[in-house]
């Protein structure tokens, strides 16, 4: 992933960029619709996939399978959403994506990692370093401040640069540059996401 482009809810969305892809998840298979947009502009990114599954299945059983033989790949600095009703398989894909979980069959690649070939201690480092995240519960640290839950993350992350620049940046980026101070039972669910947000993408997660 590139800066300011990235995957929807595990990974990030960002703003003033055109949407180019959907993934439609429906009964554990997806489906995808594109559009033109900045097509010309993404033909040389098209050609080194940021994410790849092969032939990807995951299921508890032969009764309860999520997602069934699913193969896409998804080129550096596109902007793509993943859709589809409740229980179709959308969170665990996203969870397989972040190395949260396994697939049953098939492969994960994403940014060059093999998930595969790594240990758990490696995949943890990926996810804090390379990926960023935005929970659906949100999960901010209700005795930090939106400036404070943002810096846990960077310390987390083990951010090199200045903090203080950064986190005044990302939340300005999401309009909340006048309540940096405020917890979050001081605000609005729309803003505590925007914290989230901001969080999630501070440390630049490739």
């Amino acid at each position: 992933m590139v800066s300011r482009c990235g995957l929807c809810a595990a990974f990030y969305p960002m703003w003033n960029h055109g949407l180019e892809k959907i993934l439609v998840v429906d009964r554990g298979m997806i489906y995808t619709t594109e559009s033109n947009f900045r097509s010309v502009c993404m033909q040389t990114l098209a050609q080194t996939p940021l994410v790849e599954l092969r032939h990807v299945t995951f299921g508890y059983d032969r009764r309860r399978v999520i997602l069934r033989d699913v193969s896409m790949t998804i080129p550096r600095g596109q902007v793509v959403a993943i859709m589809g009703g409740s229980g179709s398989g959308k969170t665990t894909l996203l969870n397989i994506l972040s190395a949260l979980d396994e697939p049953t069959e098939g492969e994960v690649i994403v940014g060059g990692h093999v998930y595969s070939e790594m240990n758990e201690k490696e995949k943890e480092k990926l996810r804090r370093y390379n990926i960023g995240f935005v929970f659906q519960s949100v999960a901010l640290i209700p005795i930090m401040s939106a400036y404070e839950n943002v810096d846990f993350g960077l310390r987390l992350a083990e951010y090199e640069g200045n903090r203080d620049a950064r986190i005044k940046e990302v939340l300005d980026l999401v309009g909340l540059s006048s309540r940096m101070t405020h917890f979050p039972n001081q605000m609005s669910g729309g803003e505590q996401q925007r914290v989230a947000i901001a969080r999630a993408v501070a440390h630049k997660p490739k």
